[in-house]
């Protein structure tokens, strides 16, 4: 709980930052490439969380890893910042916040559909079109298949969830049935 309250207040002063300059995506995906880097070599995230290590020798490893990125020096001085002040492990979440209140700021939103059957462009595209004429917003989709839909597809935008599934349909048939 801490953690998430830390990690926005932290994702909201970045965003501050960097909104005038139009840099929200390109900050956004330099923060995404050095924290994957950290999540994903072993040790290495325990390593610069760990108290008992020496802060100069942290700050060694993680200009090492913005220099091997070319992330930009207001990257490196936020990154620093965190380990500074003992919030790097925080970086994740506040990643997550970052590019929510990114997308907020951008007036873009994701939007998840899945489907019983791999979609055409031509469908992706008008579904793209119609869930931003809903939100009026710029919907970035991602698509998944999931056969046990049977038919038909799912939209999650937020925390809506629109189910026009047939398997979603058939379970409505079976509920009245059921009451009869």
């Amino acid at each position: 709980m801490v953690g998430n309250v830390v990690s926005r207040r932290y994702a909201k002063a970045l965003v501050e930052m960097v909104k005038h300059d139009g840099r929200l995506d390109e900050v956004g995906e330099e923060l995404k490439l050095i924290n994957d880097i950290i999540q994903r070599e072993p040790g290495l995230f325990s390593f610069l969380c760990n108290p008992a290590v020496n802060i100069d020798t942290k700050r060694e490893v993680l200009s090492t890893i913005v220099q091997k990125v070319e992330a930009s020096d207001l990257i490196a001085r936020f990154l620093d910042l965190l380990l500074e002040k003992d919030r790097l492990r925080f970086l994740e979440t506040l990643l997550s916040f970052y590019g929510e209140l990114s997308y907020q700021i951008q007036n873009r939103l994701r939007a998840k559909v899945i489907s019983a059957e791999p979609l055409v462009d031509s469908v992706r595209e008008e579904i793209t079109r119609k869930l931003s004429e809903i939100t009026g917003k710029q919907v970035e989709l991602t698509v998944e298949t999931d056969s046990d839909l049977i038919g038909g597809m799912v939209a999650q935008v937020g925390s809506t969830i629109y189910d026009g599934s047939l398997r979603n349909q058939l379970s409505r048939i079976k509920e009245e049935l059921l009451k009869g």
